[in-house]
This record gives C-alpha cells, sequence and structure tokens, in this order.
C-alpha cells in the first residue's frame, strides 16, 4: 500500500507546519492509494473526534483517509497514520496502517511516495 504526498499537499502542511501539528488527512483512496489532498488541523484524535468530523463531513466526494501526528496512534484501524516524529522533513516521515485480524490488531507499513515537483 502507499500513501501519495503532492506537492501541492506539501505546501499546505508546510504552511500549517508546527512539531506538534495533528491533523486528519482527506483526499482520496482506492485498494492500495491513499492520495490525501488536504488536512484539517484538530487538537486530538480521538473516537470522538473522527466520529464528529463523519458526522458533519461524511457524504461529501473526499474521505478521512487516516492522521498526521507526531507519534504513532493506537486503537483507531483502518486509517492510515503519517507519523512525522516532530520532524520537518516528509523524507523523515513514516506511515503506518493498523489492520483488524484474528489475534486482534495488525501494523501494516505504508510507503510513502513524495512528488518530485
Amino acid at each position: 500500500m502507499i500513501l501519495f504526498l503532492s506537492s501541492s499537499f506539501l505546501r499546505r502542511v508546510r504552511l500549517q507546519w508546527k512539531p506538534s501539528l495533528t491533523a486528519f488527512l482527506v483526499g482520496d483512496r482506492n485498494l492500495y492509494f491513499f492520495y490525501p489532498d488536504a488536512l484539517m488541523e484538530v487538537s486530538e484524535i480521538t473516537p470522538a473526534t473522527v466520529d464528529s468530523f463523519l458526522a458533519q463531513h461524511g457524504k461529501e466526494s473526499l474521505q478521512l483517509l487516516g492522521f498526521l501526528t507526531p507519534g504513532e496512534l493506537a486503537n483507531l484501524p483502518g486509517y492510515a497514520q503519517l507519523v512525522t516524529g516532530d520532524v520537518y522533513d516528509p523524507v523523515g516521515w513514516k506511515a503506518v496502517l493498523h489492520w483488524p485480524d484474528e489475534q486482534g490488531e495488525e501494523s501494516r507499513i505504508l510507503e510513502i511516495k513524495i512528488s518530485n515537483q
């Protein structure tokens, strides 16, 4: 699975950047690709904030793909997590996807592709 970071998305991140930036990733997804287009800064990411976002924006064409956070989150399976580690440069970021399985939850690494522009 691939998380593609376009140059326009990275510009948006740079405009809002701070080491503790926590945000929802909003964009498009298909079976193997996550393509965030926008981010919505939030104070925290919890099941309640996710439910609130989905109640307000769930019928729009773009969908909640996951989260941009300084550290990895637990207990939110099915969403991509772009973990910055408080680092400004996206080359140092990692992406994971927690997926439910028979033993509880499996953590899958997402490959990050960064636009060349």
